[in-house]
């Protein structure tokens, strides 16, 4: 699938190559080409490997006139983010104790990528550890989003997503940990696809200091960005998640909230008209699980980030200037709250499944607002002209659905008055990302897909 004016997108390219209409060399120089010409302005991608993607698409395409056995993303280009290790090439998660780290390993799920024919192009911006709803710091700069470089793509996966959007890379390999693959596809008008808890292995991915324990792992997970829905699934055989499953009549449940989190007039509109085109076609009914609080699950996706995260990166962020350089065991944990987070997990887990059981999706914003202007981290954002929580605003939404693990994917809705792209995001049942994808490529056909930007940056 291709918007006209757009790049193609991973799937699509996977077929051109496939049956001889391009080379891989010939898909890897596209790509390099808008790199050169657009990347000084999004900051995007912040190490690209010209070299080796070259040196790759010439062994891609040389199997190719040999006849040899080829993954589904032979000779697709592909990025990085930059907590993602890739050996060989610089990964520094964004964080000064990185700055010259050159992993001897691939992540795993780069691995995959790889061994499906994946070519890599770079690796892609993001803050200090994937530590924020925006993509900027002091290692690797900010990075600008595509529809308007004063406003950010999101974080923590924001590099990728303008690279993404503004055609620079077809695929974006990521993460995720609170709505760090979601928030940027909303802001830059993207797909995305948080698989279910625990679907695919971590290794290879910092998200923590050097020689630290591996904390929280069950909300974090990798995942794709991409253009369109049949990018993603391509992605999704690739790693092993299984191929798109149809359903013939799906039950799509709807819901913008009545509460926390808020929804900005801009957004409401836009996910409105969505529904309501919609309503035209599919069985979709407003409706949200019994005993859902997302104020509940906010509250507990943040105790369990600060007991088993935040708070030891706080300590670990002192050992380090105090010149420590290494982990410390010594930390504070409100064992208390921490127990209270995990009975809300539970509880919050078997609502949604309960909900889920009679539906095949769940339609819900990602954001609050449309991309916001860069800003200090904590800095109060805007929602219908009253300043609100920075966290809250962006992760609002997205972080329910890290804490109880469902897989979750991210499609445009359309685009607010001032012209910014908007997402929603369908929550599917857990281990049935094939389902969710069917679905979503459905509502994807019904609300027009992936619109580049007008001017990229």
């Amino acid at each position: 699938m291709t918007t006209e004016n757009a790049a193609p997108g991973a799937a699509e390219l996977a077929r051109r190559i496939r049956t001889g209409r391009i080379t891989a060399v010939e898909a890897v120089e596209d790509c390099l080409t808008r790199i050169h010409r657009d990347n000084a302005r999004l900051n995007a991608l912040v190490t690209v490997d010209a070299d080796g993607a070259r040196a790759a698409a010439r062994a891609a395409d040389e199997a190719s006139r040999a006849g040899a056995p080829c993954g589904v993303l032979h000779g697709v280009p592909y990025t990085a983010k930059d907590t993602l290790e890739t050996r060989g090439l610089r990964t520094t998660a964004g964080a000064e104790m990185y700055r010259d780290h050159v992993p001897d390993r691939d992540a795993w799920v780069v691995q995959r990528i790889r061994a499906a024919g994946g070519i890599l192009l770079g690796k892609t911006n993001t803050p200090p550890l994937a530590a924020d709803i925006q993509t900027r710091g002091p290692l690797l700069g900010t990075a600008n989003n595509p529809w308007d470089p004063m406003r950010t793509p999101g974080g923590s996966t924001g590099g990728g997503a303008a690279a993404v959007a503004a055609g620079l890379s077809p695929l974006e390999v990521g993460s995720d940990h609170g709505g760090s693959l979601r928030i940027p596809a909303s802001f830059c008008g993207t797909c995305a696809l948080k698989p279910t808890d625990g679907a695919l292995p971590l290794d290879g991915h910092l998200h923590g200091w050097p020689g630290s324990p591996d904390r929280a792992r069950h909300l974090v997970c990798v995942g794709f960005v991409a253009r369109y829905v049949e990018d993603l699934a391509l992605a999704a055989v690739a790693v092993g998640l299984g191929g798109t499953q149809r359903v013939p009549e799906p039950r799509v449940a709807w819901w913008r909230g009545g509460g926390l989190p808020w929804v900005d007039a801009s957004v409401a509109a836009v996910f409105d008209a969505a529904v309501r085109r919609l309503r035209r076609t599919l069985d979709v009914e407003e409706g949200a699980p019994e005993g859902f609080a997302f104020e509940d699950a906010w509250g507990a996706w943040t105790n369990i980030m600060n007991a088993e995260q935040w708070h030891p990166w706080v300590e670990l962020a002192r050992a380090w200037a105090a010149g420590a350089g290494r982990w410390t065991p010594r930390q504070a944990v409100n064992d208390l709250r921490l127990r209270e987070a995990w009975r809300t997990r539970h509880h919050l887990v078997e609502t949604v499944d309960a909900f889920m059981a009679q539906r095949d999706a769940w339609l819900l914003p990602v954001v609050s607002v449309p991309a916001f202007t860069h800003r200090p981290a904590g800095m109060p954002v805007d929602v219908d002209g009253v300043p609100q929580n920075y966290w809250l605003v962006a992760g609002g939404w997205t972080s329910p659905f890290s804490l109880t693990g469902h897989p979750v994917v991210v499609i445009p809705a359309g685009r607010a008055a001032e012209g910014l792209p908007v997402g929603l995001q369908l929550v599917g049942r857990r281990g049935e990302e094939g389902v969710l994808l069917g679905i979503a490529e459905v509502l994807e056909g019904a609300l027009g897909g992936f619109q580049p930007p007008p001017n990229p940056a």
